[in-house]
């Protein structure tokens, strides 16, 4: 069986590091990348081997998730990404899913949660936790509706 190879971006090392070692556990993933920032994320992606998901924080210096998500499908369309974030501005979820991404994963969640996202992503699915379609559905209804 071959493993999942995942890259993770987030400019939160302790955090980022601390997701690397809950990956570790499971037998069916390995992280094959990672970068503190998505300009890191796309100079990695020329030189290293090629994940099948990315793993990407929202909010970093540098480069955010919004412009590395664009870059990384324009520039390479295989690869799925699941977002991180702290489920703190809806907006930003909503941007995110326009994108295109597999799936939205709060940094709080049980980890559980961010594996089932993978391993969806990776069967060419997504994964949508409670919290996430809570917010969806909040910002679906703020908008006007057309007649």
């Amino acid at each position: 069986m071959s493993k999942i190879k995942l890259a993770i971006a987030d400019d939160h090392k302790t955090f980022r590091k601390a997701v690397i070692k809950l990956i570790e556990t499971e037998k069916d993933l390995e992280v094959v990348l990672e970068a503190e920032n998505g300009k890191q994320l796309l100079e990695l992606l020329l030189t290293k081997v090629t994940p099948d998901i990315i793993l990407m924080d929202i909010q970093m210096t540098v480069m955010d998730g919004f412009e590395a998500t664009r870059a990384v499908n324009e520039l390479y369309p295989t690869i799925k990404i699941i977002a991180l974030t702290l489920y703190d501005n809806g907006a930003n979820i909503m941007e995110m899913y326009k994108l295109g991404v597999q799936s939205l994963i709060g940094k709080e969640e049980h980890y559980g949660e961010l594996f089932f996202a993978i391993r969806a992503a990776n069967n060419g699915g997504c994964y949508m936790t409670t919290k996430c379609k809570e917010i969806i559905q909040s910002k679906l209804t703020e908008q006007p509706t057309k007649k």
